[in-house]
């Protein structure tokens, strides 16, 4: 029973700190005005997943804690949650430090294009 609720309380502190981020960076796209930014799309990966991670949690941790029985299930259900709570983790840290956005004045920009035989010019 102790290591159940443990894990789950392990794998909500960690959801609550994505939603946490997912809020900030969907104002911080909120306050660019950025027309049709940010999108569903964004919205429901990065605020409302977890939302809805943390009460399937919250909610099996209190229906198991008050059967007072299968309290391995509520430690799988949590496991799972930690499990994908990892993948969630990088995608979130990859968007919040713009990792894969090349600038254009990189050098290695320009020596692709200049093999590629296209005139680099200030900027591109």
């Amino acid at each position: 029973m102790r290591v159940a609720n443990i894990l789950t309380g392990i794998a909500v502190l960690l959801w609550l700190g994505l939603i946490v981020a997912g809020h900030d960076l969907v104002r911080g796209v909120v306050n660019q005005r950025v027309l049709g930014y940010p999108g569903m799309g964004q919205i429901d990966f990065l605020i409302v997943w977890p939302t809805i991670v943390v009460l399937i949690l919250l909610l099996c941790a209190w229906a198991i804690n008050g059967l007072r029985r299968c309290y391995v299930s509520l430690a799988a259900i949590s496991g799972a949650a930690l499990l994908a709570c990892y993948p969630t983790f990088l995608y979130t840290a990859a968007v919040s430090n713009g990792f894969g956005n090349v600038p254009s004045d990189c050098g290695l920009v320009q020596r692709v294009k200049k093999v590629a035989g296209a005139r680099p010019g200030p900027g591109n």
